[in-house]
Order: C-alpha cells, then sequence, then structure tokens
C-alpha cells in the first residue's frame, strides 16, 4: 500500500541520513558524509553509505520483530479489545497490557496543571471565591 511504501521511503532516508550525516556507522564513524563536497564523493562512498544504511534498516527490523514476537499475547489481546469496542482509555490499556499506571509522573502533571491554573485564573480584582473564577480543572482521561 502506499502507506507502507512511504513509511519504508521515510525509514531509508532516515537511515541513509542516520549513517551518511550523524555518525551512526562503525564504517564512516563521526565523518559526515554530507560535509564532504560531491565531487569527491565516488560511487563507492555512495555505495558504502547505502550498504550501512541497509544493514541499520535490517538491524532495526529484527530488533522490531523480536519484540513483537515476544509479547504476542498482549498484541493479540490489544487487537481483541480493539475489535470489540473500537476505543480503549489509558485505565482500560494499562489492565489489559498488565502494566501500572506511572502514579509520579500523573500527580507530577495534575500538580503542574494546577499550577498554571492558579497562575492563569486569578487576577488582582478578582480572589479564589470570585464570580470570575475558573472552575478546577479535572484530570484528563486519555483514549486510544
Amino acid at each position: 500500500s502506499s502507506g507502507a511504501s512511504d513509511d519504508l521511503k521515510r525509514a531509508t532516508e532516515l537511515a541513509v541520513r542516520m549513517v551518511g550525516s550523524l555518525g551512526f556507522s562503525e564504517a564512516f564513524g563521526l565523518l559526515s558524509v554530507a560535509g564532504v563536497p560531491r565531487e569527491l564523493l565516488g560511487p563507492d562512498i555512495q555505495g558504502a553509505v547505502l550498504n550501512e544504511a541497509r544493514s541499520l534498516l535490517e538491524r532495526s527490523q529484527a530488533t522490531c520483530q523480536g519484540l513483537l514476537q515476544s509479547n504476542r499475547a498482549q498484541l493479540d489481546a490489544l487487537a481483541k479489545a480493539l475489535l470489540e469496542r473500537e476505543v480503549l482509555c489509558d485505565d482500560e490499556l494499562r489492565a489489559l497490557l498488565g502494566v501500572a499506571a506511572p502514579m509520579e509522573l500523573a500527580a507530577t502533571h495534575l500538580h503542574a496543571r494546577r499550577a498554571r491554573f492558579r497562575r492563569s485564573a486569578l487576577t488582582p480584582s478578582m480572589d479564589q471565591h470570585g464570580a470570575n473564577a475558573r472552575p478546577r480543572l479535572a484530570p484528563r482521561k486519555y483514549c486510544l
């Protein structure tokens, strides 16, 4: 499909950039091929960049396949639940996958939201009990 084709094109572009410009290659080390004038880059260098990029993509694919295979039961359960309900909220998703909610992060996020609310909701002419005070923000429920 065109979506898969576009994904492969973007992955290839990223891998070539990682190898040729960002130093993600043992063969080139920290050398940025992008910084070398084009006339100095022969077909052998260009071919080496493409080979390194292909190798990077193949290793990434193997890692991804391993992760999918090792988590197959969770993926099947997720697919079944999505087919049944179409929408899963964060607590349902966490229960399904057996992942505990990061309470510290949630508490920190809520604390930051409340602090922003207190700063933005009150002006010098109104107090917390004023007629124009904004209501308290409820924690957001994230759904998939």
